[in-house]
């Protein structure tokens, strides 16, 4: 195969791609707050203290494993004074969007890919000018936000992702960038890393692959493509192709093209009764409903699901229903209604359970949809009513949270069995009000 650039005199690539990944973000964004963490043992957990979502270079260096239970680290956590944050996301997507705008002063074309990753996008660039971009990047994210990043530099999306993985793994010396864009240069990126690392490589897929005698990202990118279609899907095809430079994934992550919406949580405290959990499932239903209409967006179908602690010798059980609504909504009281349905249906006495949560899929930009032939048409004046009351109601919430609630949620999440942020850190509304730090040099006097 072929790479997509054209090669010329002045090396001008096509297309070029630089991903910026932000390190250990939560953790950076805590030591914003607490510069004394600084090459210090630091982890992020996750919500209601659960498990580790979050850490620093410090940390992964005492064996402490993504998503490790903490009751399994505490005596850990005590013995190497590790400092531990609760998830403060209020913090974190205000980092992150000045991250984002940040990024948009330098370059015309930036992709957000998620809170701590973006694309940027350069036209007919050299490897010159993709290198001098991402050092200033670099400097500038460190100087002005305080944020260490990682950039991945290629030809596509995919490889640019691989270049920043190995990056800020393996690359030191050059300041925590790597360019695949040079064909030496991304052969030895392919060679270096495993093919499980590549973007879109999960962990089905690549057991496959390695059943297959493929290991590497190399070997992946050289594996015929009609044999790639016959055995998997377009999707692997097209990530081989892009590890051979050429830029045929595009990948639009902005909210008006996400599929599903979610909101789950885990409980502090093992909840027992039936009205407990449907508090509980309604409060995050009504959280689900507000991202939807954000998205100017209805619903047909409401997933849920409850579950008990995966560890312990008590009782396991797990259980999830899907509703169906009789027509396209966006109406909190239709999916609380819904909710109470779906717990009817799960809901078994006798267990402790410790975490639920609800899934919005199957969306429309517009509530016309084809009738159902034994469904009663749905009454034009009561939805216009109902669109008013939920415009009402997040327009005030938008003033301050939780300002109006439905009677129907049970009342809002503010019981110490729900909610569990015994270390959260203090969240700023705006750099202003961060508190002054000054760093002081000290030259040594001359004796």
């Amino acid at each position: 195969m072929t790479s997509f650039y054209k090669e010329d005199f002045c090396r001008e690539f096509r297309h070029v791609y630089l991903l910026v990944d932000c390190n250990n973000f939560f953790v950076s964004c805590e030591r914003l707050l607490h510069p004394d963490l600084n090459f210090k043992p630091v982890i992020v957990l996750s919500n209601n203290d659960g498990c580790v979502v979050a850490r620093s270079d410090e940390a992964k260096a005492l064996g402490i494993k993504m998503g490790e239970a903490v009751f399994k680290i505490r005596n850990l956590i005590e013995s190497k004074n590790v400092a531990v944050f609760s998830s403060n996301f209020n913090l974190y997507l205000d980092i992150s969007s000045r991250v984002v705008r940040t990024l948009e002063s330098m370059c015309p074309h930036v992709e957000q890919y998620s809170i701590d990753e973006s694309f940027i996008f350069l036209e007919k660039a050299t490897e010159e000018s993709a290198k001098d971009l991402a050092c200033k990047v670099r400097n500038t994210l460190a100087y002005s936000l305080g944020i260490p990043v990682g950039i991945g530099i290629g030809t596509s999306k995919t490889l640019a992702k691989l270049a920043s993985y190995y990056a800020k793994r393996k690359v030191k010396r050059s300041g925590a960038y790597f360019s695949g864009l040079n064909e030496k240069d991304r052969l030895f990126l392919l060679k270096n890393n495993p093919v499980s690392e590549v973007w879109g490589i999960g962990k089905r897929l690549n057991l496959k692959l390695q059943s297959m005698g493929i290991f590497t990202a190399w070997q992946f990118a050289q594996t015929d493509l009609n044999k790639l279609r016959r055995s998997f899907n377009i999707n692997a095809v097209q990530t081989a192709k892009e590890l051979s430079g050429i830029d045929c994934i595009v990948e639009d992550m902005s909210e008006e093209n996400q599929s599903q919406i979610m909101w789950s949580r885990s409980f502090k405290e093992r909840l027992l009764t039936k009205e407990e959990i449907f508090e509980a499932l309604a409060n995050y239903t009504v959280k689900a409903a507000e991202k939807l209409r954000s998205q100017q967006k209805y619903c047909k179908c409401v997933h849920f699901h409850i579950r008990t602690s995966l560890y312990g010798n008590k009782a396991k059980y797990s259980a999830e229903e899907t509703i169906i609504l009789p027509y396209l909504s966006n109406d909190t009281r239709d999916f609380i209604d819904a909710a109470k349905k779906a717990l009817d249906l799960m809901y078994r006495p006798g267990y402790e359970y410790m975490k639920a949560g609800v899934i919005l899929t199957d969306f429309a930009f517009a509530r016309t949809e084809q009738s159902d032939l034994f469904c009663a048409a749905p009454d034009i004046g009561l939805q216009k009513k109902a669109d008013s009351l939920m415009q009402a109601l997040d327009t005030l919430n938008s003033r301050k949270s939780n300002t109006v609630y439905l009677g129907a949620q049970g009342g809002l999440l503010k019981d110490k069995k729900y909610l569990n942020r015994q270390f959260l850190s203090q969240s700023f509304a705006d750099f202003y009000d961060l508190p002054e730090v000054s760093y002081a040099i000290k030259e040594k006097s001359k004796k």
